[in-house]
C-alpha cells in the first residue's frame, strides 16, 4: 500500500495496517482495543488515542513518530526503530521502548506506571515525568540521560 490513510474509529476492535506500508498514517481512534502498524513501515506517524488498550509499532519502523494518548494501556515501540519518536502521555500505564534504538528519545509523562528502556540503547534521552512510579534503565547504556 502506498499513499494516504487517514481513519476515524468509534468502539472498534482492532485496526490492521499492511506490511510495507508507505506515505503517510492518520488516525484518531476512541474506545479502540488494538491499532497494529505494519512491519517495514516508512514515512511519518500521527495518531490520537483514547480509551485505547495497546498502540503497537512495527519492527524495523524508519522516520518519525507523533502520538498523543490519553488512558491508554501500552505503547509498544519497535525493534531496532530509527529516527526521533515524540509522545505525550497521560494516565497510560506502560511505555515500552526498543532494544537496538538509536536515534533521540522526548517524552512527557503524566500519572504513568512504567517506562521501560532498552538493552543497548544508543543516543540522548530526555523525559519529563510526573508522577510516575517505575524509570528502568538499561544495561549497556551508552550516551545521555536528561
Amino acid at each position: 500500500m502506498t499513499g494516504t490513510l487517514g481513519t476515524t474509529s468509534t468502539e472498534k476492535h482492532n485496526l490492521y495496517l499492511p506490511a510495507g506500508m508507505t506515505g503517510t498514517l492518520g488516525t484518531t481512534s476512541t474506545e479502540k482495543d488494538n491499532l497494529y502498524l505494519p512491519a517495514g513501515m516508512t514515512g511519518t506517524l500521527g495518531t490520537t488515542s483514547t480509551e485505547k488498550d495497546n498502540l503497537y509499532l512495527p519492527a524495523g519502523m524508519v522516520g518519525a513518530l507523533g502520538t498523543t494518548s490519553t488512558e491508554k494501556h501500552n505503547l509498544y515501540l519497535p525493534a531496532g526503530m530509527t529516527g526521533a519518536l515524540g509522545t505525550t502521555s497521560t494516565e497510560k500505564h506502560n511505555l515500552y521502548l526498543p532494544a537496538g534504538m538509536t536515534g533521540a528519545l522526548g517524552t512527557t509523562s503524566t500519572e504513568k506506571h512504567n517506562l521501560y528502556l532498552p538493552a543497548g540503547m544508543t543516543g540522548a534521552l530526555g523525559t519529563t515525568s510526573t508522577e510516575k512510579h517505575n524509570l528502568y534503565l538499561p544495561a549497556g547504556m551508552t550516551g545521555a540521560l536528561t
